[in-house]
């Protein structure tokens, strides 16, 4: 490929671009409006440096993808990439036209985000966006997450399809959506570059997320230069050579304390669940969620009206909110980082000390029960702790975190035998142990409200154990 033209990275030193790609760019605001998400959601009011953007990230995510295609390709017999270019509909003309499908798909993978990232996701997709009068296909938003499907619509626009014809060319448009959105159809030949469980995007913003974090970990304990060399591909799953089990350590360690002290912080959490309550109290009375479900459908076009879906537009809404005659208290909250609202605890030491003998089961129980419910567990369990305790709606806010413990990383051995690293790896499974000892809940308590904090714990146990009632996971 002829690259003319190199963006500096603070993570990945010089990101290359040919000439077409960086037209694409500039002429796209589906990627112009990603400079304006963060990529952290509100985790930036605890770690004031964590304000990169989705913008960042996918063009992270395109040179990783970039490097990882490059090294699988190379790899591959004569047959497998015969086989690889047919799967993706791509002639026979040597790879440099896989490596685009490959870059195009990852470049656009995040453009159905959302202001603030994950932080708004699933709200106006369920049932609080039928006041805009607006339908969602049930079915399509069943199959993936709504970022992924939206993200899809968009590239099935035919304004979309332009962008692409204008400024590349010869790109085959199913290909690019099976790479970028997979669980939205047959996925193409080496979409778990892009969507696995060790891909392109894991890597990048797990790296990112340590950089501007500065928490946890250092981002070399990620050496990104030997998982891309040790990178294979056997059909469609994408797999490891045996000497890369202790890089694979090294990333599943890290991925893991970025979620406990990062996305799991109580902050960000308490932040991020204000933000969801704020949109959800404004549906009907506002036409921003309205807007917002527009885009989520694949409604709005390459145009600058786009740029009301981003952050700054959202934070912009928030003096309106929190003033007038009947000012919005999540709203006020936002706008001052001030809360009455206190954490009943913090950290795994808070919990344990908190809860006892019994926090072991209950984050087992929270676990089945999230399993079943879903995200409704969260209003559930809200629900009746209020009612139990005798508080008013606005006096208990809970969150209940989901981490997937079960880091599925494909490692193939000298033999071709090909293992799990969670299989492989004691010190993978260990995570499991830790993940059980630290909090599944969080339970925010308005000061104003007489709801003790003591009585709310032994409360949460005796709802969990009426919502577990006939499962097989008994009390201690």
């Amino acid at each position: 490929m002829q690259f003319s033209k190199e963006v500096r990275d603070p993570v990945h030193g010089w990101i290359h671009l040919t000439k077409e790609e960086a037209n694409l760019i500039d002429d796209s605001m589906y990627i112009q409006r990603l400079r304006y998400v963060a990529q952290l959601g509100l985790v930036y009011l605890t770690y004031p440096t964590a304000k990169y953007t989705r913008f960042d990230h996918s063009l992270g995510v395109m040179h990783l993808a970039h490097r990882m295609a490059e090294e699988a390709v190379r790899k591959m017999s004569a047959t497998e990439l015969r086989r690889a270019k047919e799967g993706m509909g791509i002639p026979d003309d040597g790879v440099d036209q896989v490596l685009q499908h490959v870059r195009l798909a990852a470049l656009h993978h995040d453009v159905g985000h959302l202001p603030l990232s994950h932080t708004l996701e699933g709200i106006l997709s369920s049932d609080s966006g039928k006041a805009c009068g607006a339908g969602i296909n049930e079915g399509l938003f069943g199959l993936a997450k709504e970022h992924e499907v939206t993200g899809y619509l968009i590239t099935m626009r035919n304004d979309f399809q332009k962008l692409i014809e204008n400024n590349v060319g010869g790109i085959n448009m199913d290909t690019m959506r099976r790479l970028a959105f997979p669980k939205l159809g047959a996925g193409a030949p080496l979409h778990s570059i892009i969507s696995s469980s060790l891909d392109a995007d894991r890597m990048d913003y797990i790296l990112r997320d340590i950089y501007f974090t500065g928490a946890g970990t250092a981002t070399n304990a990620i050496d990104v230069e030997r998982l891309v060399q040790y990178v294979y591909l056997d059909g469609d799953e994408l797999l490891f050579d045996e000497k890369a089990k202790p890089f694979l350590e090294g990333f599943a360690i890290a991925r893991y304390n970025s979620y406990k002290w990062v996305y799991f912080h109580h902050k960000p959490l308490f932040f991020t669940k204000i933000a969801r309550d704020l949109l959800m109290k404004i549906v009907g009375s506002h036409p921003y969620p309205c807007l917002l479900l527009k885009f989520i459908n694949g409604e709005l076009g390459n145009n600058v009206e786009l740029l009301k879906i981003t952050d700054d537009y959202f934070i912009s809404l928030l003096p309106e909110l929190a003033s007038g005659n009947n000012p919005i208290p999540e709203a006020v909250m936002l706008a001052t980082r001030k809360s009455p609202y206190r954490a009943l605890w913090k950290r795994d030491n808070d919990y344990v000390e908190t809860m006892g003998k019994l926090s072991i089961w209950l984050n087992q129980a929270l676990d089945k029960l999230r399993d079943k419910a879903g995200n409704r567990l969260e209003g559930i369990i809200e629900h009746e702790l209020i009612t139990k305790m005798n508080c008013g709606n606005d006096c208990i806010k809970t969150i209940i975190p989901k981490f997937d413990t079960s880091f599925k990383a494909l490692v193939r051995g000298r033999s071709g035998t090909v293992t799990n690293i969670w299989d492989a790896s004691p010190l993978v499974r260990a995570i499991d142990e830790s993940w059980q000892s630290s909090p599944h809940i969080f339970i925010y308590v308005n000061s104003n409200c007489n709801c003790p904090g003591e009585s709310i714990a032994r409360n949460l146990i005796d709802v969990v154990k009426e919502l577990m009632e006939g499962e097989t996971i008994s009390p201690p």
